[in-house]
């Protein structure tokens, strides 16, 4: 999910069985956006984070014109329509993690950004075997992208929940014991689908509708809600002061057809440390 609005997280590649972990420094703009060190095929530069795409992008350069096209697709970017070029490249690489001859978009989506390369999307995240975001002070100097964190790292973790397999980062959560599949993006606030507002009014309060703007180019109109009930994770519960609302086609879902009630947002990520092992298909939240 592409917002205007961003907040910092850090990002952790888990991979067992090393002695010492290997740091790569995180960036933060003036915009708010988390940076890291990327390559796609032969270039080298910054790349911005979003685990609320399906898809990783490429922006539109010399290089990445030599991509092979491999297909043209409408697509939806907050309610804008926009068409994406898909593309083969050579290879994406971040810290420690490396996919090669990957599928990915090729689109200035950010071309307001003079120094962007590219989004690492949730398909690169997917890809991997663990992963461990643990959330720092916004525009703390010591930001690293850790690609090989001990296992003693691992044992701070207990009360895993499931991860559904799917084309996005999805969670099962309980919000004041009712069962949802949550969205996990580190690109927006957290956001409740207008359909389980109104099946669960009761968590509820509407304080006012905003317009804001987003980096397609359009606009959108949300409400702002207090959020009376905890989001938990297992057995640990995470609140949030507002919350906004979502059209059941505004986003929350993905291309293999997974609908989300909810989408967890930087207002709730930046709580808390995630682990996620995509190999038993589980998560895990530690809370300070």
């Amino acid at each position: 999910m592409l917002r205007a609005f961003f907040c910092l997280f850090i990002f952790h590649f888990a991979q067992w069985g090393h002695a010492q972990s290997l740091g790569t420094p995180i960036t933060v703009t003036e915009q708010g956006l988390l940076l890291s060190s990327c390559g796609i095929g032969s270039e080298n530069g910054q790349c911005v984070w979003d685990t609320g795409a399906n898809m990783s992008f490429v922006a539109e350069t010399p290089a990445s014109a030599s991509f092979p096209l491999i297909a043209q697709f409408p697509a939806s970017c907050e309610g804008s329509k926009i068409v994406v070029d898909v593309v083969r490249a050579t290879s994406i690489r971040v810290g420690g993690l490396s996919n090669t001859e990957t599928q990915i978009a090729r689109t200035n989506i950010y071309s307001g950004l003079p120094f962007y390369l590219g989004v690492l999307g949730s398909d690169l995240l997917l890809s991997s075997h663990q992963v461990i975001f643990d959330i720092v002070k916004i525009f703390d100097p010591i930001s690293q992208l850790y690609s090989q964190p001990t296992m003693q790292m691992r044992k701070t973790f207990s009360s895993f929940g499931k991860i559904i397999p799917a084309g996005k980062l999805a969670l099962k959560v309980t919000v004041d014991g009712v069962p949802a599949t949550a969205m996990w993006d580190t690109h927006t606030y957290t956001t409740f689908k207008k359909s389980f507002i109104a099946k669960n009014p009761q968590m509820f309060q509407k304080k006012r509708s905003e317009v804001g703007g987003n980096v397609c180019g359009g606009s959108f109109t949300t409400s702002i809600y207090d959020l009376k009930k905890k989001i938990c994770f297992g057995d640990h519960c995470l609140s949030t002061a507002e919350v906004m609302d979502s059209n059941d086609d505004g986003g929350i879902s993905d291309a293999q057809g997974t609908s989300f009630d909810l989408v967890i947002g930087l207002d709730m990520i930046d709580q808390a440390t995630w682990f996620f092992d995509f190999e038993t298909h589980q998560y895990s939240v530690r809370t300070r």
